[in-house]
């Protein structure tokens, strides 16, 4: 399973190759990007675009993580959006980046 970081980023997806997208993560539209440098350089991918995300599934047990990667916290598993299914179909593990204002609420 791939390690995504909200400020998402998604670890080790394909090697040098990066990318961001606003999301709906867990029921609330989150940059979602393929490795942490990306997710830092942009935090507010989301707050420029005009996303609605249904309600996610509850999840009984949310499964954390540790990581070796520098800046990254908060690791865990999540749901993604599948806006070709119109549900939440996809579990990754994701991490939060030091720099996501989501974090320092």
């Amino acid at each position: 399973m791939k390690t995504l970081f909200t400020l998402l980023f998604i670890c080790a997806a394909l090697p040098g190759h990066t990318e961001c997208h606003c999301q709906c993560v867990d029921g609330l539209p989150r940059t979602l990007c393929t490795g942490i440098e990306e997710a830092k350089s942009h935090i507010n991918l989301c707050g420029h675009q005009s996303i609605q995300c249904p309600q996610a599934p509850r999840v009984a047990d949310i499964k954390r993580y540790t990581t070796t990667i520098k800046g990254a916290i908060n690791c865990r598993d999540v749901l993604l959006y599948d806006r070709s299914t119109k549900a939440y179909s996809h579990k990754v593990k994701a991490c939060n980046t030091k720099d996501d204002p989501a974090e320092k609420k």
